[in-house]
């Protein structure tokens, strides 16, 4: 009798935990999995999902040890196989991750193992006198290391995890909540640095204010494009972005190009500071400087988006003859200090960790350091 009440709460706390574990800490994840299972003709709804994965693993462990009858010393092994699906449920997303798939192969030899053991052991065994705490506590152990295979070997790719955030976030039109995904971590990806973009030249902030204040993966501006090879590998149709630019990308033209006739064909805003960034991405500041007073005529230099002022500076220092714009003084002197601050340093390893401390999130860190 005891065990049977033991056994109630045990399996009462393994569906909770199983829900949390769905909808907190596996939902990006299982969303792209539908994704990929479904061609993308399917929504992902985060809480009946992680109620149903977890009644359905609950009923799965519940079947289990009603048709084997573990003995008190084994029952925790009643739950690898539910353990082992719920791994196994994001261990192929987008690729497949090894050593999850290994560990619940694992899991399931283990299992084999316990049944056989089972099998051969006396009734009387594992009885004992045991009170109701003694029985709760032997089972709790055995619980906590069920949670903690759940949790050690999942799919933790927080880049992954970042990446469907995000693209979820776009298309329910909440710019700014994509953003905050991220914000605190260097991790980053192409595709990441993609979605971060077309939230930003949708929000307030705009992306010649903020692109360069998150971590880029490489230089070059076809990290600001998807790839159509990725339509299964993201929630978000990269269909979604040539939408916004207002064209496809030829298969012949470099990214810079594709965005430099968006800018011609479109002449938005949008396709506009695309084409910006992108030459600055691409460390093209001679182009850059030319096209700029096409683009913003009627800008002065105070009210120029702060990345743009930060290249015109660098430009004007490289080229000071025939420059059409110049940053504020304010950004002139930051820049200084930015260059008597790396001077401090002579060891050049040295000097470009301390300007990232200091200075990553300016274009100055990116032009000179980004490989």
């Amino acid at each position: 009798m005891i065990s049977r009440r033991v056994h109630a709460v045990m399996q009462v706390l393994f569906g909770v935990f199983l829900f949390l574990y769905f909808y907190f800490l596996q939902a990006p994840l299982l969303e792209l999995a539908q994704h990929q299972l479904s061609g993308g003709k399917t929504v992902y709804h985060p809480i009946v999902s992680a109620l149903v994965l977890a009644a359905i693993l609950v009923l799965v462990q519940h079947l289990i040890s009603k048709w084997i009858h573990f003995k008190d010393a084994l029952c925790s092994m009643s739950y690898l196989p539910s353990v082992a699906l719920g791994l196994l449920l994001t261990s192929f997303t987008p690729h497949i991750h090894v050593l999850t798939v290994c560990v619940c192969a694992v899991l399931f030899f283990v299992f084999l193992i316990a049944v056989l053991i089972n099998a051969k052991l006396t009734h009387d065994a594992f009885q004992d006198k045991t009170s109701f705490v003694q029985v709760f506590v032997h089972h709790v152990v055995g619980m906590v290391c069920i949670f903690s295979l759940l949790g050690i070997f999942s799919n933790n790719n927080d880049v992954l995890t970042y990446e469907v955030k995000a693209a979820h976030l776009i298309r329910e039109g909440q710019y700014d909540e994509v953003l905050q995904v991220g914000k605190k971590s260097l991790a980053t990806s192409p595709r990441l640095t993609a979605l971060r973009a077309m939230a930003l030249s949708r929000s307030a902030k705009g992306i010649g204010d903020s692109m360069f204040g998150y971590p880029l993966s490489e230089k070059g501006a076809a990290q600001l494009l998807f790839s159509p090879a990725d339509t299964l590998a993201q929630v978000l149709s990269p269909d979604s972005l040539y939408t916004l630019l207002g064209g496809w990308r030829s298969e012949r033209e470099s990214p810079a190009d594709y965005f430099l006739r968006m800018a011609k064909k479109s002449g938005d805003t949008i396709a506009l500071d695309y084409r910006l960034i992108a030459l600055m991405m691409d460390k093209n500041l001679a182009q850059f400087a030319k096209e700029l007073p096409v683009y913003y005529a009627d800008k002065d230099s105070v009210s120029l988006p702060r990345y743009y002022q930060e290249a015109l500076v660098i430009y004007s220092n490289e080229q000071p003859v025939g420059i059409p714009f110049m940053g504020d003084s304010i950004c002139i002197e930051n820049f200084e200090a930015y260059k008597q601050y790396g001077d401090t340093y002579s060891n050049p390893v040295e000097r470009k960790n301390q300007l990232r401390r200091k200075y990553g999130d300016t274009y100055w860190w990116f032009y000179e350091y980004q490989e």
